[in-house]
């Protein structure tokens, strides 16, 4: 314990006045300050918590960590077990499982059920971060935070979902052996506690005759007991049959919404669209900051939407934003095709240097009516993605240099922005190399021959004509693009039906025709199709519907 006081004592010195000292401090938090100095145990473990999370102070972890470890030299067990998850996880300290693991054991010896939960978790090979939600509320939140952090980088900076936080934490099973007995003893102490975790935890372990002699009824009884209390993942084992009740739950509890909670034991009320855009919109009305997480499963119900995405994208939520502008770039679902208010909520997400959100304002300015078209900027935010890695727009800046748009003509940057979206793995960007005759580069062995894809194309596969006609329209030979999308549009393909309708529309490779274009447009479902249908209605009138 005197290791932590040091430590205590040296982050006061740098870092304590900035926060106690600034002026976003709550009345509340000051009185809890003036209580912690004089020595007050639960008022330096409650100003520990706020801290963690910037409740009525700017956040510091650091200074959570100072708080909770003088209320733990005092001999508080709900400090002791916030510190021992902090050592065991790094969390704003060195990594140092051994005294981690030590604080937790005092904590239970004292009587703290949460930390016996845990301990129990540990001797049962359950070592990861995501055992948290079955602990105190104030890791859960922090699970929840490391959620909402893996969902925005997959979404924003296109990078695989890393749920790391459910996998196995070798560090800390190497410290505490496997022990079914030892953690159903632990379990009992918690539930004779009331801890309702510890009740579950309890019952999987009379299901499973694991720790104990198997005894499902038992299993039952403990489960019964810990939904009645109020446990939500036990209350939904009794209610999976009736789904609205498991709803209802969430749309209750809006304001307190745990995103661990929704996905760990979602039992496939994601699949409901419906469902999904009402919670998005009661988190919305609290303006909880998971709503962004949410909002992404509602796409398909925007209209009832819209405005709720509106107001937390002007709170700063990051996937509103995303989402916002995305949407009317892409005319889909409840939005209307509109380049310069899909540019205006982009450019709120600018800092972030995100190489989807930079390609996207690129996409902003080439608005095929003309109206936004400014290819020059265009490349300005695609060479800004190409620097962050973005293939897209690595592939579209070997377009433009390859047909002089917005730039002047250069087959060799061309070839050189190709290669590097291949490099990348942009398959069409492989494509478009080898069907101009460019080489491929040295670190590139193409595994999609132009070759395969025109033999696909000559069986009268429509996805393999489709795709020629794509690469021959990029590339501006309109003519044998036609000549691939007409094939792909009589198998029906929606995407060569709208190319096709584009085509006469603009007179691209053909003779411009109005009426040919409505006519194929009409034919697609795809939402480009049905975006150009409503500008051809405002442009000359011709009815569209």
């Amino acid at each position: 314990m005197k290791k932590l006081l040091c430590y205590a004592g040296v982050l006061v010195v740098f870092i304590m006045g900035c926060h106690i000292n600034g002026n976003g401090v709550s009345r509340e938090v000051k009185g809890l300050q003036q209580a912690a100095r004089q020595g007050d145990v639960a008022a330096q473990l409650e100003l520990g918590d706020c801290f963690f999370y910037g409740d009525g102070v700017d956040q510091s972890r650091e200074l959570a960590i100072v708080e909770w470890s003088k209320a733990a030299e005092q001999g508080n067990s709900d400090a002791m077990f916030r510190l021992g998850v902090c050592y065991c996880y790094a969390i704003e300290v060195e990594k140092d499982v051994k005294k981690g693991i030590e604080l937790l054991q005092d904590a239970a010896e004292q009587g703290n059920s949460d930390a016996m939960v845990l301990l129990g978790r540990f001797h049962q090979g359950q070592t990861a971060l995501g055992v948290l939600v079955f602990a105190d509320g104030i890791f859960k939140k922090f699970v929840d935070d490391k959620l909402l952090s893996a969902i925005e980088d997959e979404l924003i900076n296109k990078r695989e979902m890393s749920l790391n936080i459910f996998e196995n934490n070798e560090d800390i099973s190497g410290y505490v052996s496997v022990d079914h007995e030892k953690a159903f003893k632990l379990y009992e102490e918690a539930a004779s506690h009331g801890n309702t975790n510890g009740m579950l935890a309890l019952a999987v372990c009379y299901e499973d005759g694991k720790g104990i002699k198997q005894n499902k009824l038992k299993g039952y009884s403990l489960r019964r007991e810990a939904a009645q209390k109020g446990n939500l993942i036990a209350k939904r084992y009794f209610l999976r049959k009736d789904k609205s009740k498991i709803q209802q739950h969430f749309l209750d509890n809006a304001e307190s919404f745990s995103l661990a909670d929704f996905l760990l034991f979602d039992s496939g009320l994601s699949n409901d669209k419906r469902f999904m855009a009402e919670l998005a919109i009661k988190l919305a009305e609290v303006e909880n900051k998971y709503f962004g997480c949410i909002v992404g499963m509602a796409l398909g119900e925007e209209k009832d939407i819209v405005s709720a995405m509106k107001k937390m994208a002007k709170n700063g939520d990051v996937i509103a934003l995303y989402l916002l502008g995305q949407r009317y770039l892409e005319g889909q679902g409840g939005f209307s095709q509109d380049y310069a208010e899909a540019s205006c909520w982009l450019k709120k997400l600018v800092p972030r240097n995100s190489p989807a959100v930079l390609y996207y304002l690129g996409c902003c300015y080439t608005d095929p009516r003309g109206v936004n078209e400014n290819y020059k900027q265009a490349i300005y935010w695609w060479r800004k993605a190409a620097s962050a890695s973005s293939a897209d727009a690595e592939y579209e800046l070997g377009k433009c240099y390859y047909n002089g748009k917005g730039v002047g003509k250069s087959v060799a940057m061309a070839h050189y922005f190709w290669n590097l979206a291949a490099k990348h793995g942009h398959l069409r960007a492989e494509y478009m190399l080898e069907l101009v005759g460019l080489p491929l580069g040295g670190a590139i062995k193409s595994k999609n021959d132009i070759k395969w894809l025109l033999e696909e194309a000559d069986k009268n596969e429509a996805i393999a004509q489709m795709t020629l006609g794509e690469l021959y329209y990029d590339v501006q030979d309109y003519g044998k693009a036609i000549s691939w999308f007409r094939k792909a549009a009589e198998k029906g393909d929606a995407v060569s039906l709208f190319y096709l309708g584009r085509c006469y529309y603009k007179g691209e490779g053909c003779e411009k025709n109005i009426d040919y274009a409505v006519q194929q447009l009409k034919k697609s479902d795809y939402y480009a199709a049905k975006n150009l249908l409503k500008i051809i209605e405002k442009q000359y009138g011709v009815e569209c519907k």
